[in-house]
C-alpha cells in the first residue's frame, strides 16, 4: 500500500507493527541503502550519519523503481 497507515487499516492493526522500507542514497552515489524498520519509526539523522558515513538523503520515485524495480509503496522488505 501506499502508506504504513492504509497497510495497518488493511491488516486491522497498529502502525508500529508494519515493516517499511525505507530507501537512500548510498555514501558512493551510485549504490542505493534500503533500512527496513517499524511502521511508526523516524530516521534519526545524526545516528544515520554515525553508521553509514554520510547524510540521509532518500532516493526519488525514479530512482526508487531503478534501484529495486519497485515503486515507492511497493519495496518490500
Amino acid at each position: 500500500s501506499a502508506t504504513v497507515e492504509l497497510a495497518a487499516e488493511a491488516l486491522h492493526t497498529e502502525p508500529e507493527r508494519i515493516a517499511k522500507t525505507l530507501a537512500f542514497r548510498g555514501t558512493g552515489g551510485e549504490e542505493a541503502l534500503l533500512v527496513v524498520t517499524a511502521g511508526d519509526a523516524k530516521i534519526d539523522n545524526k545516528k544515520f550519519r554515525q553508521t553509514f558515513g554520510g547524510k540521509a538523503r532518500m532516493l526519488s520515485p525514479e530512482e526508487t523503481i531503478e534501484h529495486t524495480g519497485h515503486a515507492v509503496g511497493g519495496v518490500c522488505p
